[in-house]
């Protein structure tokens, strides 16, 4: 518990773990999310998910209206670690129902464009779309309310 202009404030271990790693970006981490706040797509930084006891923090999370995409960028490390990515990987797919896209550093460093197109293939929505989404669902919203009132009178 943190008290902050006395007001008390529970904080999680997963948001201070990604709170944390949200911090200390690697730098093919950073240049993903440059290229994705260039491209317009919306995304999540190093989200975390619970499993029971389990806590799984992931590089990026991709949302639209169809897809829960989840980005993932393997450094080193991940070699030695492939029994517990594959344990996250089939975690997220069957029961969080995301789809898991895995690119290595070298990858995003040397070869951002087919990285993005990659992406693009699963999420095609940008920024603007949502909120144009967003507006027309508000609009339509109205308008069924008025032709509503309509008929009541």
């Amino acid at each position: 518990m943190i008290d902050i202009h006395k007001r008390k404030i529970k904080i999680t271990k997963g948001q201070l773990y990604s709170n944390n790693l949200r911090n200390r970006l690697t730098k093919p981490e950073l240049f993903l999310k440059d290229r994705l706040d260039k491209e317009g797509l919306y995304y999540k930084e190093q989200p975390y998910f619970y499993d029971n006891d389990n806590l799984f923090i992931v590089d990026f999370r991709l949302s639209n209206n169809y897809n829960k995409i989840i980005i993932e960028v393997d450094g080193k490390n991940h070699k030695y670690q492939k029994e517990y990515d594959d344990k996250r990987t089939n975690w997220l797919q069957n029961i969080r129902q995301a789809i898991v896209i895995r690119f290595s550093n070298e990858e995003v460093l040397n070869n951002i464009e087919y990285v993005i197109s990659k992406i693009k293939e699963y999420n095609p929505k940008t920024m603007q779309d949502i909120l144009n989404d967003k507006i027309r669902t508000k609009e339509n919203n109205k308008n069924y309310w008025k032709k509503q009132s309509n008929e009541v009178n």
